[in-house]
Order: structure tokens, then sequence, then C-alpha cells
């Protein structure tokens, strides 16, 4: 009968190599789920802008729809403006409001030029039916100020 080897440190190399396999698979979950994190962030601040945004151009058409000349006809050209909400309609103000407390939205008009063939142009004749629309949302986050912004026109569809 012949007697087997011992294998002395057999088990130590084992629970050595496991756990090093264990807190390689570990590290790159949690660094995958920081990621994800980071990037579900920057997601959801883009996402809640965009709609800022959007709330902001519905605001200047309900104040177009209201009254062309009352409202927007009054707004200065080039004047970063806020709108607020007052529980029963959109107040533009030049005062600074945070909506959240994150979100920096302002909303300028602008003028409006057209050409001899009734197309905007650079140069041209003032159209006093049309401003143009600047929609800017700003935000801090991990790496410092983003910010979104969408520009468009809007006309005085009703001639009021």
């Amino acid at each position: 009968m012949q007697r087997q080897k011992k294998q002395n440190g057999f088990g130590l190399v084992e629970i050595i190599l496991g756990g090093a396999i264990l807190s390689f698979i570990l590290f790159s979950l949690s660094s995958f789920l920081v990621l994800a994190q980071r990037v579900h962030d920057r997601t959801d601040h883009v996402v809640r802008a965009n709609y800022l945004m959007l709330e902001a151009i519905d605001a200047a058409r309900i104040l177009r729809d209201n009254s062309w000349s009352a409202s927007i006809g009054t707004l200065a050209v080039g004047t970063p403006y806020y709108f607020v909400w007052d529980s029963s309609s959109w107040v533009p103000t030049t005062t600074p409001t945070l909506i959240d407390g994150t979100y920096d939205r302002t909303i300028t008009f602008g003028n409006v030029l057209r050409d001899v063939n009734d197309n905007i142009a650079t140069a041209g004749i003032l159209d006093t039916g049309t401003r143009s629309v600047s929609v800017h949302v700003a935000w801090k986050d991990l790496q410092g100020t983003s910010s979104r912004q969408f520009d468009t026109y809007i006309t005085d569809l009703f001639d009021n």
C-alpha cells in the first residue's frame, strides 16, 4: 500500500484565489452601479430640462392666445424672462426664479426680420407679428453647470 503525499497549503491557495476572484467581481459590479447611477442622474436632469423647455413654449403660446398685444407684444426684446405660475395663469417676470430649487429657466424673445420674399432673414423688414423665442434651462451637476436650449418662433396667430 502506497501512501498519498500530503499537499499542505493547497486549501489556502484556493481560498486566496477564490477571494481575489470574488473581490474582482464585487469591485466590477460596484463600479458598474456607480456609473449607472451617474448616467441615470444625468438623463433625469436632461429629461426634466426638456420638459421645462416645452412648458415654457406652452406658456408663451398661452400668453399669445390670450392677447398678443397685452402680453408678448409688451415684453422687451433680448431680456431674459422667468415664467411663474400664479395659480391661474403664467406671468413673465425678470426676477430670477429657480424651479424645484435646481433649474434656472429663462425665455428670451427677439425680433424677426423678413426679406422681400417674406422669408425669415438676418436683414430686412421688421415683422411685428412674429417673435423668435429662445428657452434656456441650466442646472448644476457633478461636472459643473449643464444646460439645454431650444429656439423657435411664435406668431400673432389670432391677430389680437
